[in-house]
């Protein structure tokens, strides 16, 4: 069975409207999260409209 962990899982907690035996049963989360920064955004971008084509068939 597949989970998803809210993103505002803190402020439901907080708020009281975490359904609690759910949130036990979602994994740990470990390490720091990070974002793609705009640059980074951009050059993705550029790399899937140059090589779509030839990447996914018609």
């Amino acid at each position: 069975m597949d989970y998803a962990r809210p993103v505002l899982m803190d402020v439901m907690a907080h708020e009281g409207t975490l359904d609690r035996a759910l949130a036990d049963r979602l994994p740990t989360v470990e390490g720091t999260t990070s974002f793609s920064t705009q640059q980074e955004l951009v050059t993705a971008l550029a790399l899937v409209k140059a090589d779509w084509s030839a990447a996914v068939p018609k």
